[in-house]
């Protein structure tokens, strides 16, 4: 099944259990369904609304447009399942009655699993003078797959063939870039940040530091441990709020997006980007991540 298959399965079932709702049960139209099967039937939208949303925050929204329904915005699939279309970057709602066009029916559209519109391209400089004068040579060939634009411009960029990469999208919108530093990915409004260890080792330093400071009592602007940390914060990698890191054969994410510092350690780097993304997160702490 295609993304867009598993989205389109999710809304028609919700639909159905919508339609019985309205019109089956015993408190409206008198309907055949009583209370307790009421109850049943709305957990059961309840959970097809948390799977759909949960789906497609792991999905490249741009992979999600609409194109046949464009004018002079963009239009996509909406994120949630009792919707219809966003559009434009307000991403206000649009109905399929409004629009005449029932996504989730056209077999055509939601089979689809490559945009032939949609290429993706990489950026290189080959030496750290390149990049200081602006020199950008471009990589020899595009792709439709990012995940593969990665693979290779990565294994590219460790056999020390350029000092820099950045993968964009065909509507020139960033979606990856390494350098000596770090490497950056992008995910609809994410951003996840690949460190040396030794990055995460000294923004834990300094947390510490100034959560020590708060829990003393004793916090204020003029706080050497405050101040310290405030100068680190917006340097290099400490404002960063996503990182994650390899030791040895263990990957050690960090979500410090709510200035508790969550820490976890995985076997694979595709656990910690689900988990920095938060879909793991959200299970293990038993509450939505917003």
């Amino acid at each position: 099944m295609s993304d867009k298959e598993i989205l389109a399965e999710l809304k028609k079932s919700y639909e159905y259990l919508y339609d019985i709702r309205e019109n089956g049960c015993c408190d409206h139209c008198a309907g055949q369904l009583n209370r307790e099967m009421i109850d049943m039937l709305n957990i059961a939208k309840e959970n097809i609304e948390d799977i759909y949303f949960k789906f497609y925050q792991t999905l490249n929204k741009e992979d999600l447009r609409v194109k046949q329904l464009e004018d002079d915005e963009k239009v996509y699939i909406s994120s949630s399942v009792d919707g219809d279309y966003e559009v434009g970057e307000d991403l206000y709602n649009m109905t399929c009655k409004e629009a005449n066009y029932y996504w989730y029916d056209d077999y055509d559209f939601i089979d689809s699993t490559i945009d032939d519109d949609k290429k993706y391209y990489a950026n290189l400089w080959i030496t750290e003078n390149d990049r200081k004068q602006g020199y950008v040579t471009k990589y020899y060939k595009d792709f439709v797959n990012l995940k593969d634009a990665i693979e290779e411009l990565r294994t590219y960029f460790y056999d020390g063939n350029c000092v820099c990469v950045e993968i964009y999208d065909s509507d020139d919108i960033l979606q990856y870039n390494c350098d000596k530093n770090s490497e950056e990915f992008y995910f609809n409004n994410l951003k996840i940040v690949k460190v040396d260890e030794s990055i995460i080792n000294e923004y834990l330093d300094y947390w510490l530091k100034y959560n020590k400071t708060k829990l003393n009592n004793s916090f204020n602007n003029n706080d050497d441990n405050y101040l310290e940390y405030a100068e680190k914060k917006d340097k290099f990698f400490l404002k960063e709020n996503l990182l994650y890191c390899k030791e040895q054969d263990k990957y050690i994410a960090v979500d410090n997006s709510s200035n508790d510092f969550w820490m976890e350690e995985f076997d694979n780097e595709e656990s910690t980007f689900n988990w920095l993304i938060g879909i793991e997160k959200e299970k293990e702490l038993g509450q939505e991540m917003i």
